[in-house]
């Protein structure tokens, strides 16, 4: 029954034509196929994973869409912008990992990890978890500077340079890139 549910809400989303959808319609669609894509690749389920697997060129087609629309947002100026833009960035970060790692499952190798690795994102977790629009503006004073490679990330953290403690973001983040080695380091809490 909860499968017939998510299969008629999927085919429901990839239905849709999001080519001329604003940038939160595609960001809300997109995040809503990842969502169904991570319970259906990843539940056991054959039906499902092959549903899914039907559905994995929407899944890249939006991410790419996604990403080359954000590319034409002004920079933000208020926090409800930047929270947005930051929302797209990890949203296409998230997707191409759940693309990854189906890959793996599929072929044995991730097949985007040079992607993956030129994609930005905030480091400074104190911004994504301000929780005003004061908060931010404090801490604001740089944003260009706050962003991050996803590799350089991974390639600074393994070498000890990142300062802060790392929030469950920037652990999803890394999980892939080392895997066992740091398991207990990276489990969420």
């Amino acid at each position: 029954m909860i499968f017939r549910t998510i299969e008629s809400k999927v085919e429901l989303l990839v239905e849709q034509d999001y080519k001329e959808a604003n940038l939160q319609e595609l960001l809300a669609a997109l995040q809503a196929l990842i969502l169904f894509h991570i319970i259906q690749l990843f539940d056991g389920d054959i039906r499902q994973r092959s549903l899914a697997e039907q559905n994995m060129d929407t899944l890249r087609a939006w991410t790419v869409q996604l990403k080359v629309r954000a590319t034409e947002l002004p920079s933000p100026f208020t926090w409800q912008e930047w929270i947005f833009e930051e929302s797209v960035r990890r949203t296409v970060i998230f997707s191409l990992i759940v693309d990854g790692l189906f890959s793996t499952l599929k072929k044995g190798y991730c097949s985007n990890v040079k992607e993956l690795s030129i994609l930005p994102f905030a480091f400074k977790t104190s911004l994504w978890e301000a929780g005003t629009a004061a908060s931010w503006l404090a801490e604001s004073h740089c944003l260009a500077s706050d962003n991050v490679l996803y590799g350089d990330f991974a390639m600074s953290w393994e070498r000890g340079r990142v300062p802060e403690p790392l929030d469950d973001f920037q652990k999803l983040l890394l999980t892939p890139c080392m895997g066992e080695t740091y398991r207990e380091v990276l489990e969420l809490e």
